[in-house]
């Protein structure tokens, strides 16, 4: 029987998490149901699969925005004194995932 599976896997992007779901699926086991999968980077990679894969959107144009906000106000002689630009993250849910199993069961 093996190991146990865990009940998701956060791949490092969605290219990675896409390899992931092929390898699952030839062993027989389905994303979303027995295994979550989750990439990084909302790439069209992500959506236009016959299996859609859940990803956290990093908000790239958010974040161009801040650097383009920062560089104008260096070239300006505005610059503010140095900080942390937060942009929030979203995760994109999709067919990749699914509930975690109940509790005391294993995948």
């Amino acid at each position: 029987a093996g190991r146990p599976l865990p009940s998701a896997v956060m791949c490092y992007n969605d290219q990675c998490a896409h390899g992931l779901i092929i390898a699952l699926l030839r062993a027989g086991l389905v994303p979303g149901r027995d295994v979550s999968v989750i990439g990084f980077d909302n790439s069209r990679i992500a959506a236009t699969r016959a299996l859609s894969i859940a990803s956290v959107d990093r908000r790239p144009s958010e974040v161009a925005r801040h650097a383009v906000d920062l560089a104008r106000a260096r070239v300006l002689g505005d610059e503010p004194p140095p900080r942390a630009v937060r942009v929030d993250t979203a995760l994109v849910r999709r067919d990749s995932v699914g509930p975690p199993p109940a509790p005391g069961t294993q995948s």
